[in-house]
């Protein structure tokens, strides 16, 4: 029978959730659902000192919002610390790995004696023979035994062969003196006893991999197979960070812009399926491989994330925008309640191509809602001429007669009208636009007048024809 593949995505919550996390929780997440298997997260929680409720409140809700969501229940390594330390003693009792009490301050004095003669710089093994137990010191560390020239390279999932040799590591600590596990050893208990079989982070772990390799030999666990992505850069080059425009993700939610497009965005950045652009996430767990990642450094781009958030705006329909819109109104004054729902789907048709971001669109709703309470003198000039108010205000009185205010009727209303006196239908439209919304630049008319329906629109007429 087949293993079930198993991955999972690993934050520690000493900080929000960024970009290059995203990116990989979401590969980790494309995988599992393309391959039938199975997504879990992990909290990575003890840098006691710089973990904090704020930062995993916060990634949790982003993970929601973005909707990549995990299955079982989450894990906390905090809440591990008894089943690292219990492991790590029977290495030692195994022979695998044993007690050091050198002090910080005399690694120091040995490590730049090493480096005077051009040595290897690493721990070199003083305590490795002496047998020390638990407890014969006060400041006690696990240091694994590693075998001096033993291989270890392995087949990356992505990059290929990737060489390693033992003689470049040496025997480094598994628990801390404040009993503690380091991040190398926490990893791949966790990872073997949740049943991980496919661990894909971020290139900067490849460096981690053969110190992990060789826990799991001495363990006597299986390895998973290990598949790194390549680093996400600035746009020059450099590694990327808040000054390229990238920032964490309850910024990019507060700025305006949806998941999907999110998601879309960085599953591109780094991974490629043709000359297609634009994904929903079901299309994204559809065409996703690991053969389709790329392993150099992908740019970011806030200009390209901000015309996909665009593109999705247009393409998604108001039932799957109106969830995230929703806040927006709320913010602007306007309750998503007072419409109904085929109204803001009609209100959305209009600003499709118009708005690049939610907050943006919240925005250009707002004159649906409120009347104009003032006209700038330069839009007057431009919309209005001499015979300008005398028309809109005859328009008005016509419009007064009619009761069938949708958006069809509107149109064929107005085009009568504009025939009948042989007038260009601009000469109207414009005035009546500047008087119904405040601005020169809208919708179309009819849409508009159709979405203020007739009291308000004849309202708003009136209004700006008194204030002339």
């Amino acid at each position: 029978m087949k293993e079930k593949i198993r991955v999972r995505f690993a934050p520690s919550p000493t900080g929000y959730l960024h970009i290059g996390g995203v990116r990989t929780a979401l590969y980790n997440y494309l995988y599992a659902r393309k391959m039938g298997g199975e997504f879990l997260l992990r909290i990575e929680d003890t840098d006691r000192e710089r973990s904090t409720q704020e930062s995993l409140d916060q990634i949790l809700e982003a993970m929601e919002w973005l909707g990549l969501e995990w299955d079982g229940e989450l894990t906390y390594q905090s809440q591990r610390l008894d089943l690292y330390r219990t492991l790590a003693e029977e290495l030692v009792s195994r022979g695998k790995a044993y007690y050091c009490d050198c002090t910080k301050e005399e690694l120091d004095i040995r490590k730049k004696e090493l480096e005077s003669r051009g040595v290897f710089v690493g721990y070199d093994g003083r305590c490795r023979e002496r047998g020390l137990k638990k407890g014969d010191a006060s400041h006690m560390v696990i240091r694994l035994k590693v075998d001096n020239g033993e291989d270890l390279s392995y087949t990356d999932l992505i990059r290929g062969e990737i060489n390693f040799d033992s003689k470049e590591i040496d025997d480094f600590i598994l628990i801390r003196s404040d009993g503690f596990p380091t991040y190398n050893f926490a990893v791949v208990v966790d990872d073997h006893a949740m049943g991980i079989t496919h661990v894909l982070r971020g290139d900067d772990h490849i460096i981690n991999t053969p110190k992990q390799i060789a826990i799991y030999r001495a363990l006597g666990y299986e390895t998973p197979g290990f598949g790194h992505f390549s680093m996400i850069l600035g746009s020059d080059k450099s590694r990327l960070s808040k000054r390229h425009g990238a920032t964490s993700v309850s910024e990019y939610r507060h700025n305006g812009y949806l998941p999907s497009a999110l998601l879309n965005y960085l599953a591109k950045l780094g991974w490629g399926h043709g000359d297609t652009e634009l994904f929903t996430k079901e299309e994204l767990i559809r065409a996703f491989s690991l053969e389709g990642v790329n392993k150099a450094p992908a740019v970011f781009s806030p200009e390209k994330l901000l015309w996909v958030n665009q593109e999705h705006i247009k393409m998604l329909s108001y039932d799957m925008i109106a969830p995230y819109l929703k806040p927006f109104l709320e913010k602007k004054g306007i309750d998503p309640a007072s419409r109904s729902r085929e109204w803001f789907s009609h209100a959305l048709e209009t600003l499709r191509g118009r708005v690049k971001t939610l907050e943006e669109m919240a925005e250009k709703l707002l004159y649906y809602f409120f009347p104009p309470e003032e006209w700038a003198e330069k839009d007057v000039a431009k919309a209005m001429k001499k015979s300008s108010p005398e028309l809109v205000e005859d328009y008005a009185a016509a419009l007064e007669k009619v009761d069938d205010f949708s958006l069809q009727h509107l149109e064929e209303h107005m085009r009568a009208y504009c025939e009948e006196r042989d007038l260009n239908m601009g000469s109207l439209a414009q005035p009546l636009r500047l008087a119904v919304t405040g601005s020169t630049v809208s919708p179309g008319i009819h849409d508009v007048l159709a979405l203020l329906g007739k009291n308000e629109t004849l309202a708003r007429v009136r209004a700006f024809l008194s204030r002339l």
